[in-house]
């Protein structure tokens, strides 16, 4: 009996251990920072992505508001401790994060959560961008819009009797659609 059981927990062994290589392997490959704290939050497991966006050295186990003090990490860590999901934004060494926050539920009890940690700041550069060049672009597209309109109004209300000065009107509308184009 001791034979067998002493097989079986051999083999348990082995497989919990493959199971831990392959849990490692994925979160080691991952470009996002993956953090699992207890209740306590003491950083229970952690992926190097997580020590590097939080700009930790050190792989010692420690409390994760010990590693990181920025006070929307400290709400992200305090509202999923309280047992909801929190999706926080972070600024920090420069950079944007994302934070993803889970609770872990054992027993209708929060016993700990998963934290994932995306470094975002290319896409907010790239949000930024677009919105600049979206305003440029308005902006741009008005002060034409602004001119024909004025001028066509002008032109429709009767207030030019003289060809002269309507042919020059006309050429400033055309001028102005020109600019559009061009746009």
């Amino acid at each position: 009996k001791i034979s067998i059981q002493k097989q079986i927990i051999t083999k348990q062994l082995s497989e919990a251990h493959q199971k831990q290589e392959e849990f490692n392997l994925i979160t080691e490959n991952m470009n996002e920072g993956f953090l699992v704290i207890d209740k306590n939050t003491n950083i229970l497991t952690y992926n190097s992505a997580a020590l590097k966006l939080l700009g930790v050295e050190s792989t010692e186990l420690k409390p994760v508001l010990s590693v990181c003090r920025e006070k929307n990490f400290r709400d992200a860590v305090d509202l999923v401790l309280s047992g909801e999901k929190s999706v926080n934004m972070m600024e920090r060494f420069g950079r944007t994060y994302r934070i993803i926050a889970n609770p872990v539920f054992e027993n209708d009890s929060v016993i700990g959560a998963v934290i994932i940690i995306i470094d975002v700041t290319e896409i907010e550069k790239g949000d930024e961008m677009r919105r600049e060049f979206t305003a440029n672009v308005s902006h741009e597209l008005k002060t034409p819009l602004t001119t024909i309109k004025s001028y066509t109004e002008t032109l429709l209300d009767g207030a030019v009797s003289d060809p002269e000065t309507a042919r020059s009107f006309l050429g400033i509308i055309d001028s102005e659609a020109d600019r559009m184009n061009r746009l």
